[in-house]
């Protein structure tokens, strides 16, 4: 499952049965944007991507309209759709309204913050660490680190809180997976989310809230040395 709960494939993408072809196109061109195999300032040909992903342009094309909406390719007009560029502009902005938005949403999931809900949180956590043991990519660690955060998310009790998020995240992600690259970024990142955790479970909103949004600057810092570079 993916973090919205979806059916997805972390690897070896042929072996998962898909819900809808459409399903299957949109998350593995998703993939391609986030990890950089559609690189930044690409442009995309529908039918070689068919081809790439071994299905027809009827779900490819749909597939890129939800991208599209995701803000993960654009198209002007009926020019050719291309993957945009990273950039400091939008990252400033995602990262703007997220230091916002993360840190309430952890607030108000604090205070719904029961012993089922702390297990669950515990039991991704645990199963995070289980994974990161093994020899994976920074694609899988991005997808892991996703279901932590929003598991407390999640909770904050507002469907619209939660879908903006959501969306925000996503639109994070291809600058994310950078971070996830280096091994000692992620060691602290597994700290801090134990931090996180115990904050949950204790019920300490506010403390909760200051760890997000530490968690969040410490990201946006070495976030955009990367992008200076």
């Amino acid at each position: 499952m993916d973090q919205r709960g979806t059916k997805f494939q972390a690897s070896g993408e042929g072996e998962v049965a898909w819900q809808t072809k459409a399903d299957a196109a949109y998350y593995r061109l998703r993939d391609r944007v986030i990890d950089g195999r559609l690189a930044p300032g690409s442009n995309l040909d529908q039918e070689a991507l068919a081809r790439q992903i071994g299905l027809s342009t009827t779900p490819v094309r749909e597939a890129l309209r939800r991208l599209e909406a995701d803000g993960l390719v654009i198209q002007k007009a009926h020019s050719t759709i291309r993957v945009p560029e990273l950039s400091k502009r939008e990252f400033n902005e995602l990262y703007g309204i997220r230091m916002l938005l993360d840190p309430e949403a952890a607030r108000l999931a604090c205070r719904s913050a029961d012993r089922v809900a702390c297990d669950a949180v515990r039991s991704i956590l645990r199963t995070a660490e289980a994974e990161e043991e093994s020899e994976i990519g920074p694609l899988d660690r991005l997808r892991i680190n996703r279901r932590f955060h929003r598991a407390i998310y999640a909770r904050c009790g507002s469907d619209t809180m939660v879908t903006l998020l959501d969306t925000l995240w996503d639109r994070c992600d291809r600058y994310r997976l950078q971070l996830l690259k280096d091994d000692e970024v992620v060691d602290v990142a597994d700290a801090q989310h134990h931090d996180m955790l115990e904050a949950f479970c204790d019920g300490k909103e506010d403390l909760l809230a200051q760890l997000v949004r530490e968690h969040l600057q410490g990201s946006y810092d070495r976030l955009i040395d990367l992008l200076s570079q």
